[in-house]
């Protein structure tokens, strides 16, 4: 695993982001999705506390837990004061590394994407982006774009291979910023994160290149 190291004394506080390569320009036309469905569900229980438990710990001291999804990585955040350092590395590897991915906990942000993707029907910049991309990315999954079909095609194997292909350490970069020492970074990256294994994850298409034009085409 990579790691960016930012010392930032002025503030006692502590910023920690893990950063996954892969994201839904890694799965096929007819899965996409799985990456928000996965940012939804990772944070909703580990085999170690449940999703309530995660939040209090880190919630107690005055921090937070958090993803975030783009096109071809996923994050995982987790900040707290600098003094309470130790909870926020423990929280982040503990969502990170140990997530239980549960049945119950992937059809409710299942339901709740199927509802906001309804929703967005209804948005006329939702639909002009998804055009544009549609057009400008058509055989690359820049183009691949969530719809409800492509969600309900998702189950929680899907969620779990997904995990299990992505998730390693050298798929990883974990960025360090804050008010804390460059041994103590080092030390408490080790603890939470010396065990992750490594190995081979899949490469991703090449960026693609965008033939432009002047399209006439009706959505």
């Amino acid at each position: 695993m990579k790691v960016i190291f930012v010392a930032h004394r002025e503030v006692p506080k502590l910023q920690l982001q893990l950063i996954v390569g892969g994201s839904d320009a890694a799965v096929p036309a007819n899965k996409q999705g799985i990456a928000s469905l996965l940012t939804e569900t990772i944070i909703q229980g580990t085999t170690n506390a449940s999703a309530a438990e995660i939040a209090d710990r880190i919630e107690s001291v005055g921090g937070s837990v958090s993803t975030g999804v783009a096109w071809e990585y996923i994050t995982v955040n987790a900040d707290a004061p600098s003094t309470d350092d130790g909870i926020a590395f423990d929280t982040l590897a503990d969502v990170a590394l140990n997530p239980t991915l549960g049945r119950p906990e992937f059809k409710v942000a299942q339901s709740q994407m199927l509802t906001h993707l309804v929703n967005l029907e209804t948005e006329p910049s939702w639909l002009a982006e998804r055009q544009f991309l549609r057009i400008a990315y058509p055989k690359h999954p820049y183009g691949f774009i969530p719809s409800t079909a492509t969600v309900k095609n998702i189950d929680r194997n899907d969620l779990v291979n997904f995990y299990r292909t992505f998730f390693k350490s050298n798929n990883a970069i974990l960025v360090i910023a804050g008010d804390i020492t460059l041994e103590r970074a080092k030390a408490e990256t080790e603890r939470v994160f010396g065990k992750w294994q490594s190995n081979k994850v899949p490469d991703f298409l090449a960026y693609p290149r965008i033939e432009w034009a002047i399209l006439l085409q009706s959505i």
